[in-house]
């Protein structure tokens, strides 16, 4: 303690392998040589911290789950109108069947799709069968014969 006037700390360790973080300030007022020394375990110190990280690993990691079902459940929320859009667009396809029609909810974009959808299966649906009518007209037609 030769020397000492400010108050000194540093880490050592203890002989059976222990970290000790080891506080030295002068004592006696003036007198030379006297110093008193405390010695702490770092075990105080690390471990608690090392059970904070261990907490926020954790948290942080159930946060991160969270958010990305959260996340999984918006998008799957935002794109059900689009699913059932294609649905009805592949089963028009597959069957021919004109009068699948999909509500329309709201006034956004899939909305106005839905609704351009809808219209278009009536005109087509329309025109069949105005195609169908025509084509029993002139089938009759071709099997009467005129009178004069």
């Amino acid at each position: 303690a030769a020397g000492l006037r400010d108050d000194a700390t540093h880490t050592t360790k203890a002989e059976d392998g222990t970290q000790m973080r080891v506080h030295t300030s002068p004592a006696g007022q003036g007198r030379p040589g006297v110093a008193i020394s405390v010695a702490v375990s770092m075990k105080q110190v690390t471990d608690p911290l090392t059970q904070l990280a261990w907490v926020l690993l954790i948290v942080s990691g159930i946060g991160v789950l969270g958010a990305g079902a959260a996340g999984l459940w918006i998008a799957r929320a935002g794109l059900r109108p689009v699913d059932e859009l294609t649905e009805a667009v592949e089963h028009v396809a597959r069957t021919e069947d004109l009068t699948v029609r999909i509500p329309v909810d709201g006034e956004d974009e899939i909305a106005r799709l839905s609704s351009s959808f809808n219209s278009m299966t009536a005109q087509l649906a329309s025109s069949r069968d105005r195609q169908a009518q025509l084509i029993a007209d002139a089938g009759h037609e071709l099997r009467t014969p005129l009178t004069s």
